[in-house]
């Protein structure tokens, strides 16, 4: 957690104090939507009502229909740049399927940072001691300190390193954080690459008390599975902490942060001019 922003109620210290909130939040937004419209789905041009898709559906460019869309009409411009991760595309092998699907909860985690303030990002607004900034950069070391397991570095992992590593500082700001999770992500997905055979062993680190002592080794693998695992377990986290935030939930922000229309089912989130609980 940053100085000065521990739980509800507490006083509040402004840790980009040196850094104009607006400024920070723009950077944030501008890392959160190149890295929204990198991944996820290329849609195609929408067809027409009654057209290829079915009931005038739109299309991804896996072939999925993209239902609750087609009815809330869109400028011809926009149409064709719509994209909705909301489940990951048919995939062709194993070792697409476990990277694609890391990288859908990866993204759980980019959408609940959406449209935040460095402040913000580095606010414990729960019951808990999480942040939205100190997951982007714990779960950044995690993708490394596995990978180093899986190329046989093994980096060292001490309790205080881990602790801190939750912690976002008031010299980081979101943009930064979101920056240095997208580079850790390319650095798996190299390594990965670079592998012929997931069922190559990744030798369990001797002596570390929370490693398992009756186990020689995993696979590559079982290291992508647990990656995919403790991901989702914190984009939930992340879902938490953003709602109890600001009220934002994980549906709306990702139509605010692709730019879908709003419909009868979701109101794309925007920034409320109001005091929330932690603040005060």
């Amino acid at each position: 957690m940053a100085s000065g922003i521990t739980r509800p109620g507490a006083a509040v210290e402004d840790v980009a104090a040196a850094r104009p909130a607006a400024s920070a939040q723009a950077d944030a937004a501008s890392a959160i939507g190149r890295l929204l419209t990198t991944g996820g789905f290329d849609a195609q041009r929408m067809p027409p009502a009654g057209g290829s898709g079915a009931a005038g559906h739109p299309v991804t460019k896996t072939g999925q229909k993209m239902a609750g869309f087609w009815g809330h009409s869109l400028p011809d411009t926009r149409r064709g740049e719509i994209e909705m991760p909301a489940h990951v595309p048919p995939v062709a092998d194993e070792r697409e399927a476990l990277l694609a699907f890391l990288d859908h909860q990866r993204q759980g985690l980019r959408t609940a940072a959406h449209g935040l303030t460095d402040l913000e990002a580095a606010a414990a607004p729960s019951a808990s001691a999480l942040t939205l900034g100190g997951l982007l950069k714990h779960l950044a070391s995690v993708e490394r300190y596995w990978m180093s397991l899986v190329t046989g570095q093994s980096l060292a992992q001490e309790p205080d390193a881990y602790l801190e590593g939750f912690r976002m500082r008031p010299d980081e700001t979101l943009a930064q954080l979101l920056a240095n999770y997208e580079a850790a992500a390319l650095e798996t997905e190299k390594v990965v690459a670079g592998i012929d055979d997931l069922g190559r062993p990744v030798p369990v680190p001797p002596g570390v008390p929370w490693m398992p002592q009756d186990v020689d080794a995993w696979s590559v693998r079982w290291v992508l599975l647990h990656l995919i695992e403790e991901t989702a377990r914190h984009a939930g986290h992340a879902d938490v902490v953003r709602e109890s935030l600001d009220g934002a939930n994980a549906v709306s922000l990702q139509a605010a942060a692709e730019g879908w229309p709003a419909a009868d089912w979701v109101t794309p989130w925007q920034r409320q001019a109001r005091e929330t609980e932690w603040q005060r």
